[in-house]
C-alpha cells in the first residue's frame, strides 16, 4: 500500500521558548505520555512540518558600529527523517528557513518589526511510520557580518508543528478499487511490453513430401506378385 493511501490524522503542537526544555536555541520536545505536548499515535508518525513561526527581538547593533543583525534563521531537527526537510549547503538539512525584517534607527540601537513567517506552499513528504517519543532542534541566524550561530539569548518564538500520524481507526480505501486501477496498469504495461518486444520469424514451412499416383502402386505390387509367382514355378520344376 502506498503511503499516500494510508488512513491518516494530522494534529498540532505549539512549541514555545518560554516552555521548552533547553535554551531558546538548543532545545528539545518532549511527546510522550508525561508532556502536555503529546500527540496520540507518536507510534506511528509518517509525516512532521512547520506551519508557523513567529520570532520577536532580533539582533542589534554595537558601539563600534559593527552589526549582528540577523537577516534569517533556520530551524534544525536531525530527528526528522530526510525525506520530509529542506535540503541545505551549510547543514545539508534543515526543518525551515525564516527570513526576517530589519529596521534600523540610531547608530547604537536598532529597531526592529516582529517577523512573521509566510512559508511557501511546502507539500508535506511523507515517511514510512516510525515512532516518536522526543525531537531536539536548534535554532541557528545568519547575521548582517558574515556569521552563522546560534539564536542569540534574548530572542523570543514559537512554532506550530503539524505532526501527521497514522489513523487506526479509519479503514483503509477500497482495496478491490486499487487492485482493479492496479491490474489496468499492470495490462497497459504488458501491451507497451508486446508492442517493444521483437517476434521471432515464423518456422518455415515442411518441404512437401513426393506423392506416388496410385497407378504407379499398382504397378510395383503386381510386379512383386508377377516375381513371386516364377519363383514359385521355377522352385517346383
Amino acid at each position: 500500500m502506498s503511503l499516500d493511501d494510508v488512513p491518516k490524522k494530522v494534529q498540532y503542537v505549539v512549541v514555545d521558548s518560554n516552555f521548552v526544555n533547553g535554551t531558546n536555541n538548543t532545545f528539545s520536545l518532549d511527546l510522550t505520555l508525561k508532556s502536555n505536548t503529546h500527540v496520540e499515535d507518536m507510534s506511528r508518525v509518517l509525516g512532521i512540518k512547520l506551519v508557523d513561526f513567529y520570532i520577536t527581538q532580533i539582533g542589534d547593533s554595537g558601539a563600534s558600529g559593527s552589526t549582528n543583525i540577523a537577516k534569517f534563521v533556520d530551524i534544525v531537527c536531525p530527528d526528522i527523517p530526510k525525506v520530509a526537510q529542506i535540503l541545505d549547503e551549510r547543514q545539508g538539512q534543515i526543518l525551515a528557513r525564516v527570513p526576517l525584517e530589519r529596521h534600523f534607527s540610531g547608530s547604537n540601537n536598532v529597531i526592529l518589526r516582529d517577523k512573521q513567517w509566510r512559508r511557501f506552499n511546502q507539500q508535506t513528504n511523507y515517511f514510512n511510520p516510525i515512532s516518536i517519543k522526543k525531537l531536539n532542534f536548534t535554532i541557528n541566524e545568519q547575521q548582517d557580518d558574515g556569521d552563522y550561530v546560534t539564536l542569540q539569548p534574548d530572542a523570543k518564538w514559537y512554532m506550530i508543528l503539524e505532526i501527521t500520524t497514522v489513523n487506526v481507526k479509519e479503514k483503509p480505501k477500497d482495496r478491490e478499487l486499487q487492485i482493479l486501477r492496479a491490474l489496468e496498469k499492470l495490462l497497459g504495461k504488458i501491451d507497451r511490453l508486446n508492442d517493444n518486444v521483437e517476434r521471432l520469424p515464423d518456422k518455415p514451412p515442411d518441404e512437401n513430401p513426393k506423392k506416388y499416383s496410385f497407378g504407379m502402386l499398382i504397378a510395383v505390387l503386381v510386379s512383386l506378385l508377377g516375381g513371386f509367382i516364377w519363383w514359385v514355378n521355377k522352385s517346383s520344376a
